[in-house]
């Protein structure tokens, strides 16, 4: 078989998997085994979605969206914590909605019954997916718990204290800033980026006063400790320094990863977030020097160096800590934005790179022999480095009370709230440091407000954008309820209609739709409420085929089969007579339509 062959024929293979829906994998586990009647259990939910198709957060602000929904089987769960959705496009819709993909975990509890079957408890999962382009119709899944009901009932809590699944109470926040870059990336499998990113960031932690002076020193005890014009044993110093810089790093990412469950259930609460936030102002507010963040003198007095590799290496574990003073606010945000992710692959394997991106300088130097002319002076430059940091710190921290208060995340606030941080940061790293007549010093302080300048001319580009948008959306509905009741009418298809439609020597044109199709609803009102689309429709036959929940299943796999309706919406052109033209799921305009007749040949 030829290679091009047979990579083509993977791509179609790949295509017709992604356009098909896939229902997800749906289990469940218990915290025990073994219950008195009314007795309250814990268990968890696990749901994992094919590649390429998403199904809706609950809850939904939008009625029109069918969210996920847990519940038993002749019983009734309580306290479902539903995880806080990825913000996308999909199914073609215009806006943006909270969506899940790939695998997420669903917390919850219940009361035991009084009497279980043999196959133990079950639990039903329902949903509607969609990939890029469209929706699918709803469906469920469903998955049993081993549970034996034993001893006698327990008065406690019970299930008429449980949250209804579309409950208003917050769900866990989406991860947004650097978690979101963090997740996407991890879950994309873009490990060049990532690894840059992490690396990067333990790089400019060097940069900062408290690390900076540090490495002409230990380059030069590595130099006094190698072997007379030995490389490679000096090299082995430091890259045992470095390694040891990754191995304590790659401990604090074990701790993120142990603490994401605690930390997920306490992001669902707006005063954890809030109190978080405040933290994380605190904690920036000493890089910019009102006060210090001191090292305990016992490790202090380790940093002045060790001999031998395992000195080495030692000391490399313990630069980390010594780091502390102006590396902790950064290192606290991504402990807790990694924490809150409960990846714990992604924890450790962040962390890692980060003290490697650390160490880097160490190694790279420790090869050199004129290391200590390699470096620039240290200088008050390292204090225009450490604020930028503080700044984002701040950035990050002002996420935190986003999600604490509702009305600082509503989309006509949030924007203007980040763009005058931007502007305050830009004034603010302008007046620090402020009498200093080091040319570098203002050299890096004019890159850091350039910075700022163009986060803040992206953010108000996007406000403009937001606002233009909605203004025209404002003017559509207007146009709408103008021109309602002048839309051209379809008659439901049947094999009475579609045999008469063939009959009448015109053209047809056939719209697959459904109750649960959002997007079909969107099609609706921008295109066929047109008043235009009853001039561009004249002379044709036009036919709908309704897949609504509730419809005669053999109905739905009659014409589904008839039109090869893979997903919805799903538009059918035909010539006269009945010979299918042109398939299509996607339609913005009638002017678009108009296209498609034309090549279609109807026209």
């Amino acid at each position: 078989m030829p290679r091009w062959f047979a990579l083509l024929f993977a791509v179609l293979v790949s295509a017709l998997v992604q356009a098909q829906d896939v229902p997800p994998k749906f289990k469940v586990e218990l915290k025990q085994s073994i219950a008195a009647p009314g007795q309250l259990i814990e268990g968890v939910a696990t749901v994992t979605f094919a590649e390429g198709l998403h199904a809706y957060q609950n809850p939904q602000t939008d009625q029109t969206i069918i969210p996920i929904e847990l519940h038993g089987d002749g019983f009734e769960l309580s306290d479902i914590a539903y995880p806080k959705g990825k913000e996308d496009i999909v199914g073609g819709l215009p806006d943006k909605y909270f969506v899940y993909s790939g695998t997420i975990s669903i917390p919850f509890k219940f009361s035991a019954p009084a009497k279980i079957g043999p196959d133990g408890i079950k639990f039903i999962f329902s949903y509607q997916q969609c990939n890029e382009t469209n929706c699918f119709a709803p469906g469920e899944v469903n998955a049993t718990a081993s549970l034996k009901v034993a001893g006698k009932a327990v008065q406690g809590k019970t299930a008429g204290q449980t949250k209804t699944p579309n409950s208003t109470a917050p769900p866990a926040p989406a991860a947004t800033g650097l978690g979101k870059f963090l997740q996407d990336s991890f879950v994309s499998k873009n490990w060049g980026l990532l690894a840059l990113a992490l690396l990067v960031i333990g790089l400019a932690i060097n940069l900062t006063p408290c690390v900076y002076p540090l490495i002409p020193v230990t380059i030069s005890f590595f130099a006094g400790q190698a072997t007379s014009g030995d490389k490679s044993s000096k090299a082995g110093l430091a890259f045992n320094y470095m390694l040891g810089i990754a191995m304590s790093y790659g401990v604090v990412g074990g701790i993120a990863a142990l603490s994401g469950g605690v930390f997920g259930q306490l992001f669902q609460n707006p005063w954890f977030n809030a109190a978080l936030g405040a933290f994380m102002v605190v904690l920036a507010l000493s890089m910019f020097d009102l006060y210090q963040i001191g090292i305990p003198p016992g490790i202090s007095k380790h940093l002045k160096g060790r001999s031998g590799p395992v000195g080495s290496l030692i000391m490399g574990s313990l630069v980390g800590i010594g780091a502390a003073p102006c590396a902790g606010p950064i290192i606290v945000l991504l402990l807790t934005e990694l924490a809150k992710l409960n990846i714990p692959s992604l924890s450790i394997l962040s962390f890692v790179l980060v003290g490697f991106g650390m160490g880097i300088p160490y190694f790279v130097l420790g090869m050199l022999s004129n290391s200590s002319t390699a470096l620039p002076k240290a200088g008050g430059w390292m204090k225009i480095i450490k604020a930028f940091m503080g700044l984002a710190v701040i950035y990050f921290g002002l996420g935190y009370f986003v999600q604490a208060v509702p009305q600082l995340g509503d989309p006509k606030v949030e924007p203007w709230l980040y763009l005058t941080f931007f502007i305050i940061g830009a004034l603010v790293l302008y007046l620090f440091d402020r009498k200093s007549t080091d040319a570098r010093t203002w050299k890096v302080k004019g890159v850091g407000m350039l910075a700022l300048g163009v986060f803040a001319g992206v953010t108000y580009a996007n406000i403009l954008a937001q606002s233009k948008l909605q203004a025209t959306k404002e003017e559509f509905k207007k146009l709408l309820a103008d021109n309602r009741g002048t839309v051209s009418e379809f008659q439901a298809f049947s094999n009475q209609s579609w045999e008469a439609a063939k009959a009448s020597g015109k053209p047809i044109f056939i719209d697959v739709g459904a109750n649960w199709c959002v997007k079909c609803k969107v099609i609706e009102h921008e295109v066929f409420d047109d008043p235009k689309f009853i001039t561009v429709t004249k002379g044709f036959v036009l036919l709908r085929i309704d897949h609504s929940t509730g419809v005669d299943p053999a109905y739905i796999e009659a014409t589904t089969k008839q039109f090869g309706i893979r997903g919805l919406p799903h538009m059918v052109i035909a010539k006269p007579g009945g010979e299918i033209a042109l398939t299509f799921n996607e339609l913005h305009s009638v002017s678009e339509l108009d296209e498609l007749f034309k090549k279609a040949g109807v026209k």
